[in-house]
């Protein structure tokens, strides 16, 4: 599996984040996630683990458009951290379709010997039901 590039601590993974996802490769996308993170997008919608979280991120980033974020809060209680942001990938895909996607992503990390991954994912934490 490719590297990611991982924060050092949770106020620097927003900034990795978008990082990693600019990047375009899908491999280093899903290896920031924990083993058995979960991608809750709502509507009943939820991934668990990491080849289950590889499908649904391959369509953000289908477009081949960059993610723009903007860092809300970060909260850590030990080996855990809560992060929140606004993120969104705007322009036209590789067929000159409008691309508008948008939203307040709610993060839960958890720290591991090479740095910080994804543990929970709610890229659209306002709009998603309860899993």
């Amino acid at each position: 599996m490719t590297t990611p590039t991982l924060p050092a601590t949770p106020d620097q993974f927003v900034p990795t984040f978008a990082e990693n996802f600019n990047t375009g490769d899908l491999d280093r996308a899903v290896a920031a996630y924990a083993h058995d993170a979960v991608l809750n997008l709502g509507g009943g919608q939820v991934f668990a683990g990491r080849d289950a979280i590889r499908a649904p991120l391959a369509n953000f980033l289908a477009p081949g458009l960059p993610i723009a974020v903007s860092p809300l809060s970060t909260t850590v209680s030990g080996d855990y951290a809560f992060v929140t942001f606004d993120w969104t990938i705007t322009g036209s895909d590789p067929a000159g379709n409008p691309v508008a996607l948008a939203g307040r992503a709610s993060e839960v990390l958890r720290r591991e010997p090479v740095g910080w991954r994804q543990l929970l994912d709610l890229p659209f934490s306002a709009a998603t039901d309860a899993a």
